[in-house]
């Protein structure tokens, strides 16, 4: 097993793994994060790391797998890639089960599940649909047992703008990408919905800053049957956060939708700079000096 120790008070932390009842320091980056599956270790990075003795160098946000026994001997030579973000692709959370690492990634803030199965092989990423999860919902996937090292069943919590929060069950995790999943999913419980929505939709759209940067929002509106029209007269609530790296992600606002939006008002969420919408960068971005880019006056306009 291992633990983490906390080494100052800035929070930076190193990990021991515990080796024939002695603890060693994992020589990996001390911000990175560690897990395991079976005998291999499953690292985040959260800052550039170039492992010893290889040539490569991966970009923070970045998820690698290699055996613990290789790691503890600091031999980084074939590491696999799970995850390697980009300007527009990030990294939320990871679930496992008996034979499956599910990644929850943001696609340019839309929720994407891409499944790796572990066999003896080795890992085989599992080709996924690109419309598991709907404009302007998020889901959340968790093992159906404590230890998931003895099911691939799971629970979906699914939630969005729209949607109130839902608890379903999925037999095999890997049932979820098929185009036709609605015959494995079974529906546990639902939240009541707490406003009228069919009349609303959800759509993502894109701001550009001042200095370029492209800004991903989410608008909230009646459908255009419904006699919206584009026309700069709609009340809209704008919200937006840019902190703590906090990705500001679909949810059911039972308050927002009966005095808001049943009464015709928009409601825009946008996605800033400081948040984690984006990966480790796309929060420090709108650090210190650079905070000013987070909510800087006018800073955005209609793309």
């Amino acid at each position: 097993h291992y633990e983490y120790r906390s080494l100052n008070k800035l929070d930076t932390s190193e990990t021991a793994m515990d080796v024939k009842e002695e603890f060693r320091r994992v020589p990996i980056p001390e911000d990175a994060e560690i897990g395991m599956f079976g005998g291999d270790a499953l690292l985040t990075l959260r800052s550039e790391w170039c492992p010893p003795g290889t040539s490569t160098t991966f970009p923070s946000g970045s998820m690698l797998v290699h055996p613990i026994s290789r790691v503890m001997e600091d031999d980084w030579e074939g590491t696999k890639v799970l995850f390697q973000p980009t300007d527009s692709i990030s990294l939320q959370s990871t679930t496992t089960t008996k034979d499956y690492l599910v990644l929850s990634v943001l696609d340019n803030v839309r929720t994407r599940l891409v499944i790796w199965r572990r066999d003896s092989s080795g890992w085989t990423e599992l080709n996924s649909s690109e419309d598991a999860v709907p404009v302007g919902e998020d889901v959340d996937i968790s093992c159906t047992n404590r230890d998931d090292s003895v099911t691939n069943s799971v629970f979906i919590t699914r939630s969005g703008f729209l949607t109130p929060d839902t608890l379903e069950y999925l037999p095999d995790v890997s049932h979820i990408l098929e185009k036709d999943k609605s015959s494995n999913i079974e529906k546990l419980k639902s939240n009541p919905a707490m406003f009228q929505s069919s009349n609303l939709l959800v759509e993502q759209h894109v701001a550009t800053s001042l200095d370029g940067t492209p800004i991903r929002y989410f608008l909230i509106r009646r459908s255009n049957d419904d006699g919206f029209n584009f026309n700069g007269k709609n009340p809209t609530l704008l919200d937006a956060y840019g902190g703590f790296e906090i990705s500001m992600l679909p949810y059911y606002s039972a308050s927002v939708g009966r005095a808001w939006l049943e009464s015709g008002g928009v409601k825009v969420i946008a996605n800033i700079r400081g948040g984690g919408e984006y990966g480790p960068s796309w929060h420090q971005s709108a650090l210190q000096s650079n905070r000013n880019k987070c909510r800087q006056k006018d800073s955005v306009r209609d793309g």
